[in-house]
């Protein structure tokens, strides 16, 4: 049945017309399309305007005005029409089928509460509000589109009011019903007691660095700092191009991708009897990354082999050189021009309409201003995930009983750490405090011989004090941890494995207290060096792990108050500190063998290390750590902390093992527990991680670069504590093997087979000199040869850089202004990965935590 409008609508005799004083309409939202067009079928699809004398129209206008008259209260005795529709409204009718039978619906257009009313009753609230409601506050309204009710509530309210009349199954809806009747109760079955044996669930191992049969690992996480490869490079004016864009990770997504196989395709040349269960082809797997484009309005959708992380590419400094020598009139850093500029548009940008042609001088106002944002970017970093470490930890009747009576002075902070390290790594308690080394310009703010007190001491170390009298039976205490945070361009969370900026030469080069020396070169290697290099230095004082990086594996993210002094070295207020902990690791050659006796010259006849070194890190190389400055030892002892565990709530770690957990000071005349070794029975576990439960030692280790295999640095049982200035980053499992940077990997390896030249102490070839950025990425040289140094503490990632995107187009303004006066300009500033300097500047705090 074809619907149809009525045609038998009149006024009613002497009506009196009423007028709309006001209206929300706005004639721009008629509809456009009111020519009648026929198409080919015999099909119409218009809009046809119907004049106020048109039945339907008087039809709308006297329902309309009749509802009014009752709402409004106008005098009675009259009948009512509306004189017109408010300023901006039309009545049409759609007319849409057969040319000769069309359905036709009736719609009042106009409105800006919604595209069209479509009846006479949709309409009277919103009419009654324009007739009432002289502010025009659409929250007054009670239309369905405004007030975002159902019609069927409003109409039976309308009803209800005696505004309309409605049919009675309308009313119902808004009239109370009664209640459905509760069934009986079932009778409850008896309880059946459950029994049975089952073989203990053992928790999966964490999965972070697990074999993949990706070709390139997902090595970039969301809203990290990225290059983009552009498919078609900007040539600049000297041979220079344009061939990374600074991005921002937006998204990850994990495309599968299915082609036939090579067996497959051989046997396709005839027929074949024989059935093979193997599938017809090889299913790979590979990332997408969603890139936003800094500084322009693109987003592309681009796979992994066109993605590197920011530290493992760096802008030449011909390309800087060539922007730099624009002329100012070229170089346009506004927001808008820079919007509009697309850098590739034969990739997928969907936001982007620019036209532009693709020319370098378009292109280095836009590139720029990206290029400063991602260096602004690194300068900021920040934590995130923050979770409460309870632990409790019991008092030792016995811990300092001789040699620190009752009545004697308070100990120092210093006496303090001693023994809570000596304490919590199972050291013996029936032993003296070990001494330590004077102290010098890195152990001024905690050696002096002021005595502190508890709560004091809880503050700074997180820990109670064993010394005090108000230490019970044992004490819940409760540590600020955090489970990631923003590295500069980086994410980096708990569990990963970060480098560390100082070579492994200058963390105790001829091992210390807990600490191994580094591994020598193995048997292969030197064997291969001295067929090579007959006349050069020895393997030993060369090759090995001493001449590469160090890795964390990043445990936890400790809070701490730090004590501040000034420079009469008068104490100062307390600041907060964040503090990395974990196992620290070297770099040894694959087939280099443990010799068994290294651990063994550091221990005495019970197992317990006893070796001394000038510091906790022993005595450093200077001529390797002359470009390193004050950071290599932010703190006196700091592989001698409380060792506690760390109870990341998601992820188990090798520290958070029974063993540790475990660990008690042994009374007087209990045995002694051996460094790494187990508990004796007799031990029980008093020490109680409160915060969640214990877990298994397992840890899945990443995968190490070619040739060579991690080794732990530390005895087991014992962790580093690192101020955050000391990381150089994350570390990257097989960056090398990215394809782009195959051309950069190609020449290192042909500079590496140039003859080692030797300058007094600093023994390294040319290759290293020359891409060491490129061979710290692998740990292969030291971290700080590839760092970033954040100064500045943002609360969140879109502070960062949306402060990054401020501060870098101002400097860039203002870096043009000075061109344009003639004045010097230091030109465009990005982070180059090189050595910080002396005058280094200590990490900022910008927000209270």
């Amino acid at each position: 049945m074809v619907r149809n409008i009525s045609t038998k609508y009149e006024l009613p005799p002497n009506p009196t017309f009423k007028e709309f004083e006001r209206s929300d309409g706005n004639p721009s939202l008629w509809p456009a399309n009111t020519q009648r067009v026929v198409d080919k079928d015999g099909q119409v699809n218009y809009m046809e305007y119907l004049p106020l004398d048109h039945p339907t129209a008087i039809h709308w206008r006297t329902g309309v005005a009749k509802a009014l008259s009752k709402a409004l209260n106008w005098p009675a005795g009259s009948s009512y029409a509306l004189g017109g529709w408010p300023a901006g409204y039309r009545l049409f009718c759609h007319n849409k089928g057969p040319e000769k039978s069309p359905r036709q619906d009736v719609y009042l257009f106009g409105s800006r509460a919604t595209n069209k009313f479509r009846s006479v009753n949709e309409f009277i609230p919103h009419a009654r509000w324009l007739f009432e409601d002289a502010a025009m506050n659409p929250a007054n309204c009670e239309c369905k589109y405004c007030s975002k009710k159902s019609q069927r509530e409003i109409t039976a309210n309308m009803g209800n009011e005696g505004i309309i009349e409605v049919p009675s199954f309308i009313q119902s809806v808004v009239s109370s019903s009664p209640a459905n009747p509760r069934r009986p109760p079932k009778t409850a079955r008896e309880p059946i007691a459950h029994y049975g044996v089952q073989k203990a669930p053992k928790a999966l191992r964490r999965s972070i660095h697990s074999q993949t049969s990706m070709q390139l690992r997902r090595w970039c996480r969301n809203d990290e700092v990225v290059w983009c490869a552009l498919n078609t490079p900007i040539t600049g004016p000297h041979g220079n191009a344009i061939r990374f864009w600074p991005s921002l990770i937006e998204d990850t997504t994990v495309k599968i991708l299915a082609q036939p196989n090579s067996t497959t395709s051989e046997n396709q040349a005839g027929p074949s009897c024989e059935k093979s269960d193997d599938p017809p082809w090889d299913v790979t797997q590979y990332t997408v990354y969603k890139v936003k484009l800094l500084a322009v309005a693109c987003t592309w959708n681009v796979p992994d082999h066109q993605v590197l992380p920011y530290q493992a590419y760096h802008p030449p400094q011909s390309l800087l050189d060539a922007i730099d020598e624009m002329p100012s009139s070229s170089l346009n850093f506004d927001r808008e021009s820079c919007s509009q500029f697309n850098p590739c548009p034969d990739m997928e940008s969907p936001r982007s309409s620019s036209a532009a042609p693709i020319s370098f001088e378009n292109a280095a106002g836009p590139f720029a201003v990206a290029v400063q944002i991602a260096a602004q970017v690194s300068r900021f970093w920040g934590l995130s995930d923050p979770w409460e470490f309870a632990y409790s930890i019991p008092q030792s009747s016995s811990s300092w009983g001789s040699s620190h009576p009752q009545n004697s002075a308070p100990p120092t902070l210093q006496e303090v750490i001693t023994s809570a390290g000596a304490s919590n790594a199972a050291a013996v308690n029936s032993r003296p405090p070990l001494p330590q080394p004077p102290p010098n310009q890195y152990e001024a703010d905690i050696s002096a011989s002021r005595p502190i007190s508890p709560s004091r001491y809880n503050q700074v170390l997180g820990v109670p004090n064993p010394l005090s009298p108000d230490t019970g039976p044992s004490h819940t205490i409760t540590q600020t941890r955090y489970q990631g945070m923003w590295w500069g361009p980086e994410r980096i969370w708990a569990d990963d494995f970060v480098r560390i900026k100082m070579p492994r030469s200058a963390l105790a080069p001829n091992g210390a207290k807990h600490i191994f020396p580094p591994s020598g070169p193995s048997k292969s290697v030197v064997k291969l060096y001295q067929e090579n290099s007959p006349d050069g230095p020895p393997a030993e004082s060369i090759l090995g792990a001493q001449s590469r990086g160090i890795f964390m594996r990043l445990d936890s993210l400790v809070l701490v108050d730090v004590p501040t002094y000034d420079g009469d070295g008068a104490r100062g207020k307390t600041t907060k500190e964040c503090r990395a902990t974990g196992m620290l690791y070297e770099l040894a050659d694959q087939d280099w063998e443990e010799s068994g006796q290294i651990s063994d010259n550091f221990k005495d006849s019970n197992g317990i290390s006893t070796s001394r070194a000038s510091s906790s890190f022993g005595e450093p190389n200077t001529n390797l750590l002359q470009n390193f400055g004050e950071m290599s030892l932010p703190q006196p002892s700091t592989l001698e902390p409380t060792v506690l565990p760390n109870p990341d709530p998601t992820v188990p770690v090798e520290a958070t093992s029974l063993d540790i957990l475990s660990q008690q000071t042994p009374s007087e005349g209990r045995p002694r527990r051996s460094v790494g070794g187990s508990s004796p029975k007799e031990h029980t576990s008093i020490t109680e991680q409160l915060s969640r439960p214990s877990t298994s030692n397992s840890f899945l280790m990443p995968a190490a670069p070619t040739g060579y295999k991690f080794r732990p640095i530390l005895e087991e049982g014992y962790e580093a504590v690192f101020s955050l200035v000391l990381i150089s980053g994350r570390y990257y499992p097989g960056i090398l093997n990215h394809p782009l940077l195959d051309e950069s990997l190609e020449m290192a390896t042909q500079a590496l087979v140039k003859p080692i030249q030797v300058d007094g102490d600093d023994t390294d070839s040319d290759g290293v000199k020359q891409y060491d950025a490129l061979w710290a990425l692998e740990g292969l040289t030291a971290g700080y040869r590839n760092s970033v140094d954040p100064a500045h503490y943002k609360m969140t990632r879109k502070k960062m850089v949306d402060d990054a995107d401020k501060v870098a187009r101002a400097e860039l303004n203002e870096y043009k202004a000075n061109r344009g006066r003639g004045e010097g300009t230091s030109g465009m500033e990005i982070d180059d990965p090189q050595p910080p300097t002396e005058n280094h500047v200590p990490m900022e705090l910008d927000a209270p935590f």
